[in-house]
């Protein structure tokens, strides 16, 4: 049986500069990236939302107090999978799940049987989920592609093919750099 086919959309431009090396963004600096999954090339059929984010991005998030604030109860198991994760112990660890009108501690994020989708809120499964890789290479497409098919299985109990929707040429990511910065060509 063949596998079917998830297609990524990377959600903000600024990862296209990186892996091109335009302005001050350098591909050996993708730490992390924002992008969802659709059944179809064109993004119209939605499957799932994400946030991966590489061992330097979590590095950065506890030097600068990200995501989860200090004083919130999940710090202390937050810090625990950073450690756990820091040391090989785990592959990744899911940060945070989002569902439409709920919103779970960390401690529930934690994938014991079944996939995401068997992660109910009240009402429905989440659709977001943040990621935390134990992975130093920069992330980028080939192995953001690699992690996702290594992931499948875990978090939708099928293995998928994974493919872009669509990637901008070097000029066409140049141009839109230069658009968003107000640079004239």
């Amino acid at each position: 049986m063949t596998k079917q086919t998830k297609y990524i959309h990377i959600r903000h431009l600024d990862y296209w500069w990186g892996v091109y090396n335009i302005g001050n963004l350098k591909s050996g600096d993708i730490s992390g990236v924002e992008f969802s999954l659709s059944n179809d090339q064109a993004g119209d059929d939605f499957y799932f939302h994400f946030d991966f984010n590489t061992l330097p991005a979590l590095e950065n998030i506890l030097a600068e107090n990200e995501f989860i604030e200090a004083d919130s109860s999940d710090y202390p198991h937050f810090l625990e999978k950073c450690r756990e994760i820091q040391n090989g112990a785990l592959d990744y660890f899911i940060g945070a799940l989002y569902y439409e009108d709920y919103h779970p501690t960390i401690k529930d994020c934690k994938l014991r049987e079944g996939s995401l989708f068997d992660k109910k809120s009240p009402n429905s499964s989440p659709y977001y989920a943040v990621v935390f890789l134990n992975e130093n290479q920069p992330l980028l497409p080939e192995l953001l592609v690699k992690w996702l098919e290594r992931l499948s299985i875990d978090f939708f109990a099928e293995g998928f093919c994974f493919a872009f929707s669509s990637i901008p040429s070097k000029e066409e990511a140049e141009k839109e750099y230069k658009d968003e910065q107000g640079v004239e060509n």
